[in-house]
């Protein structure tokens, strides 16, 4: 009877340690949300990034024209400092997350000259205020499930492929694709709320 009541309190002492160490292992759904968007750092993260652009354009303002390309004389050839960006990120907890950005375009201050053709033909030359110092990000996040996750404040509007990947190494080229850039912001910020999260997992894993 002895034997019998030491295996079972064996065996009762091995199934409450498995179950506590199973318990242990097993991760919140907060805890998995934040493993996914936010596992690169414990409380506090500060960085940035800079850009430096160098062009050699052989051709005039008008390169579809017969004398917009292969004129040597209208070489508009430029070393320039596109933008600079800081950016910071603070945990207050697992679940709520602060981020913020702020970027310095073509050094933030100065002057831009522009020539108009207009009133038939008379060239006017305008200075004004150029470049500008712009707070692109500047949102807080709760982490509530791998699937679903809100955000508000000031965001990134991730239409296009330059929006949502912006930084210099994620594009093709020196410069941001024109195609986009032209037909949208770039970079986009609007103030908002946003609702993302994802699903499945390896080759099945969809984003939104």
């Amino acid at each position: 009877m002895r034997k019998l009541t030491n295996l079972l309190v064996v065996a009762l002492l091995g199934s409450c340690a498995t179950t506590f160490a199973q318990s242990n292992e097993t991760s919140t759904a907060v805890e998995k949300s934040a493993e996914i968007y936010a596992n690169e750092y414990n409380k506090f993260r500060f960085g940035g990034y800079g850009e430096i652009l160098a062009n050699f354009m052989d051709y005039g303002n008008n390169r579809f024209t017969d004398k917009g390309t292969g004129n040597t004389k209208d070489h508009r050839n430029s070393v320039s400092i596109p933008r600079f960006v800081l950016a910071f990120d603070y945990k207050f907890n697992s679940q709520w997350i602060l981020g913020a950005e702020i970027e310095f375009e073509a050094g933030g201050t100065g002057t831009a000259y522009e020539i108009e053709n207009t009133e038939n033909g008379e060239y006017e030359t305008e200075i004004e205020k150029g470049d500008e110092v712009a707070l692109e990000q500047f949102h807080i996040t709760r982490l509530i499930h791998p699937a679903i996750n809100v955000r508000a404040g000031h965001l990134i509007v991730p239409i296009g492929l330059t929006n949502k990947h912006h930084e210099p190494i994620n594009f093709f080229g020196t410069s941001r694709p024109e195609g986009e850039t032209t037909l949208l912001p770039s970079t986009w910020h609007e103030t908002g709320i946003e609702v993302f999260g994802t699903f499945g997992r390896d080759y099945t894993r969809f984003n939104y």
